[in-house]
């Protein structure tokens, strides 16, 4: 497995990671027409966009497999306020997807800890995972990441140390 700073040229793999990864994890946890009415384009168009011009403090690393296939991907940077105010030194984990045929490899694991290695050498001391509420199984690992705890019905927390 190789792991990588994600550049723009990456948007198209990492679309398609997310909107397959979302199909498979969020099954019965979101409306079937939802899941199945997601996009790779748009998504491509996003990932895109935040990677050509990411912003002072944000990250995004790419997993990829022997053959050079992308098999998941983290996004990070300063925790968003849009739910209340956080501590400055908090980071956020905007995204953290898998391909399903990748699911349960330790890929994500990984990917978490090098978002939270990035995270702490940016100045960051905590970080922030929003999570729906109704995702017990996945990200299995994050509740034991750094010794996160779920903080309220849809946040993890755990520090970058």
């Amino acid at each position: 497995m190789r792991f990588r700073e994600a550049v723009p040229s990456d948007a198209s793999d990492i679309a398609s990671v997310h909107v397959r990864s979302w199909q498979a994890a969020y099954r019965g946890q979101l409306p079937d027409e939802f899941l199945d009415g997601l996009s790779v384009g748009e998504r491509e168009a996003m990932w895109r966009s935040g990677l050509s011009d990411p912003g002072p403090w944000r990250g995004c690393f790419v997993a990829e497999d022997a053959g050079g296939r992308t098999v998941g991907f983290v996004a990070f940077g300063p925790a968003r306020d849009e739910h209340g105010p956080l501590p400055a030194d908090t980071g956020e984990v905007y995204a953290i997807y898998v391909a399903p045929d990748a699911f349960g490899t330790g890929v994500g694991r990984e990917l978490f800890a090098r978002a939270g290695d990035a995270l702490r050498e940016r100045g960051f001391r905590t970080a922030v995972l929003w999570v729906l509420e109704s995702n017990t199984s996945r990200p299995g690992g994050s509740t034991r990441w750094r010794g996160g705890s779920r903080t309220g019905p849809s946040r993890l927390s755990g520090s970058t140390a």
